[in-house]
């Protein structure tokens, strides 16, 4: 195994944590890593979250941990961050070291660089929402990306398959504030 680069900058960091319940009452949580070229996250706890507390476990310990890959046609993937992905494995020893290195993780599996994903929401339509605060640095633009330099930002909304809990999803931009 390659040992994974262990600093702060690999390091996964939440912000604009939006919760829905999903699909069987399975608790979703959205979530950006506000840096350049870092990405939007998705977690699904394993079950209903009602069940789950009345059996003394938090649905935040025990669920799945995806990326985002955005597709060109408007279409997404969600990327299991598992150790159980043979690219995971060669560069990781576990399952806990996936999570705490997930940015690593993520761009081992090919997701999405974004322009600094911040605040999330969800709609009661099931649209997702994500602000991408900026990008001074892009010096190519994508199609979830489309301004280079991406100075002032943009919001890109989602609906997910299988009402939150699906592995893909289908997207577009939003907003662009330039």
């Amino acid at each position: 195994q390659t040992p994974v680069k262990r600093t702060a900058m690999g390091r996964f960091k939440h912000e604009g944590v939006a919760f829905t319940v999903g699909r069987g009452g399975r608790a979703v949580c959205y979530m950006g890593d506000d840096q350049r070229f870092d990405y939007i996250y998705k977690f699904v706890s394993d079950g209903n979250w009602r069940k789950m507390r009345k059996q003394g476990k938090s649905p935040l310990d025990h669920g799945r941990l995806y990326v985002a890959r955005f597709n060109d046609d408007g279409t997404g993937d969600w990327l299991e961050l598992t150790i159980e992905n043979p690219a995971l494995t060669a560069r990781f020893s576990s399952q806990a070291e996936v999570l705490v290195y997930a940015r690593v993780a993520a761009d081992i599996l090919g997701a999405t660089p974004m322009d600094r994903p911040e605040w999330t929401s969800v709609a009661s339509n099931r649209l997702v929402y994500v602000t991408l605060t900026n990008n001074s640095q892009r010096e190519t633009a994508d199609a979830a990306n489309p301004e280079a330099p991406n100075n002032d930002g943009h919001i890109i909304r989602f609906i997910d398959a299988d009402k939150h809990v699906g592995t893909r999803f289908k997207w577009e931009i939003f907003i662009l504030a330039s």
